[in-house]
């Protein structure tokens, strides 16, 4: 019996990360801050070197492989590293009430995104020919990715108050309002 709720609370670990990935890759869809932010800023901005291969290649008719694949797979490691450090160090005020998903699980996530980013990262520079070119894709999309889910709660992107808050989410006022209306006169 013991083991048989054992299994259940695996099975539902599994459960509660999948859940707190589905609500970080959805969530932030509500904010055109938020969607905005990663378009123009971490898409466009933080992929200048890719879009620049790109712009020559459309202007001269020429792929420069190799320069696409640095950019690239440079752009893709360090949104994985950056973004999975925000996992491995999460707070449990960034993790969602409503979801049990633990800690320890993601911050293993992170740790696994860090790896498989490396691992991309190495097969990418290993190629310097449409493989290469195909993993560093694949790479800046699961950067991309990562960075979405690890920045899904990010309070500076999502300008969100908490309704249980009077003054517009001011936890200053959160202890009990003393006092009496014993001198009010109407």
């Amino acid at each position: 019996m013991n083991n048989i709720l054992k299994m259940k609370n695996k099975i539902s670990n599994w459960n509660e990360l999948k859940l707190f990935l589905r609500k970080r890759s959805l969530s932030p869809l509500k904010y055109p801050s938020f969607v905005l932010y990663f378009i123009f800023v971490i898409i466009l901005m933080g992929s200048i070197g890719v879009l620049n291969v790109i712009l020559s290649w459309i202007s001269n008719g020429d792929l420069e492989i190799t320069d696409f694949i640095s950019n690239a797979s440079n752009v893709f490691l360090a949104l994985v590293a950056a973004s999975a450090v925000e996992l491995i160090l999460i707070k449990d005020d960034d993790l969602e009430s409503d979801t049990q998903c633990r800690k320890i699980d993601i911050r293993i996530l992170g740790i696994i995104f860090l790896i498989i980013a490396f691992f991309l990262w190495i097969l990418a520079k290993h190629f310097s020919n449409y493989i290469g070119l195909i993993i560093s894709i694949i790479g800046l999309f699961f950067g991309f990715y990562v960075w979405w889910i690890s920045n899904a709660q990010n309070s500076i992107l999502i300008d969100e108050t908490d309704p249980k808050h009077a003054l517009a989410g001011d936890t200053i006022m959160d202890n009990e309002i003393k006092g009496d209306i014993k001198d009010f006169k109407s």
